[in-house]
């Protein structure tokens, strides 16, 4: 997959952002939990100081100033998440531990790479819903042979 690419930001509401992707699609990002959540964007709490959003350098993030920026990637993922197109990555995480399946074994289970896996666990990509529907398939079989 091709690093996503900010073209342009518009603040939106209270901690929501609309961004145009290189491509000309859009994405719209609620940024509330996260602000809410991570000391380092304390700042952005202030409502003035959210509607100061810019595309960073050569469109990588999104930034307000010069000490606060969310990249590319992590607004990708963000916005494919709450658009219900893809499964957040601590869900896909509790499905391994749930399950006891490693990343090798996760790989075998759902005919993907140990790299693509490894880049679902750690959230740098997003899951893509046929991969949720997958996981949750495979704990039904385990929840039908177990009964």
């Amino acid at each position: 997959m091709k690093t996503p690419i900010v073209a342009s930001v518009q603040v939106i509401g209270e901690w929501k952002l609309r961004i145009t992707w290189e491509n000309q699609t859009h994405s719209e990002i609620d940024l509330a939990e996260m602000v809410r959540e991570d000391p380092a964007l304390d700042s952005l709490r202030s409502p003035a100081s959210f509607r100061k959003a810019r595309v960073g350098l050569w469109g990588h993030s999104v930034c307000w100033g010069k000490s606060i920026d969310i990249g590319a990637d992590t607004l990708w993922t963000l916005a494919h998440e709450q658009s219900g197109n893809s499964m957040p990555a601590d869900a896909f995480n509790a499905w391994l531990e749930r399950n006891r399946i490693s990343l090798s074994d996760a790989a075998k289970i759902l005919g993907l790479s140990r790299r693509m896996i490894i880049y679902y666990h750690m959230g740098h990509r997003p899951i893509p819903r046929i991969v949720a529907l997958a996981c949750r398939g495979y704990e039904s079989t385990l929840q039908e042979k177990a009964a």
